[in-house]
């Protein structure tokens, strides 16, 4: 079995431990070579007549924007300050920040007035690969982790893999 203290005299014990989690999986594995990477995001007020609907990528994907309830969420330019942003402490990168607003009224909407609604940050989680990682660790510990920013797309048909690799292995009590 497996035994975690998850906070002083606060202990977990259970025959199978499974962790699925990403940007801060080094903390908890740290033979998992999982590098945390923050993300900034903005998401505008909404906006009458907003000229697209759709997701969409540019510069190798370091930038995405999406309409959402009118809004325009946009995110990205890791690739301004990489050193920076490997990090899993949350805040504000100022100068990507300012970039995203930069791109935004220049290349996004020209032209249309808007007004950023609020910001934020979120960690990520990459493998050495860039692939999420599928794994068993030990007789009844498994990791599903390092998602790259695709956690979303991604986790369900991840977790279905998991799902059937623990079928292989019975639990023993």
């Amino acid at each position: 079995g497996y035994e975690l203290e998850l906070a002083e005299n606060v202990n977990l014990k259970t025959q199978r431990l499974i962790f699925c989690t990403n940007a801060f999986t080094k903390n908890l594995l740290p033979e998992q070579n999982i590098t945390p990477g923050r993300g900034q995001v903005l998401i505008t007020k909404a906006i009458p007549n907003l000229p697209f609907k759709g997701i969409y990528h540019f510069d190798k994907g370091y930038y995405y924007f999406r309409e959402i309830d009118g809004r325009v969420l946009f995110g990205g330019g890791r690739n301004l300050d990489v050193a920076g942003e490997t990090t899993d402490q949350l805040g504000c990168n100022q100068t990507i920040l300012d970039d995203l607003k930069s791109k935004l009224q220049q290349n996004i909407l020209p032209n249309i007035k808007f007004e950023i609604d609020y910001s934020w940050s979120g960690i990520m989680g990459f493998s050495e690969t860039k692939n999420p990682i599928v794994q068993k660790l030990d007789e009844q510990l498994f990791v599903l982790a390092g998602f790259g920013g695709m956690g979303l797309a991604l986790a369900p048909f991840m977790a279905r893999d998991l799902v059937e690799m623990i079928e292989k292995f019975p639990k023993t009590l």
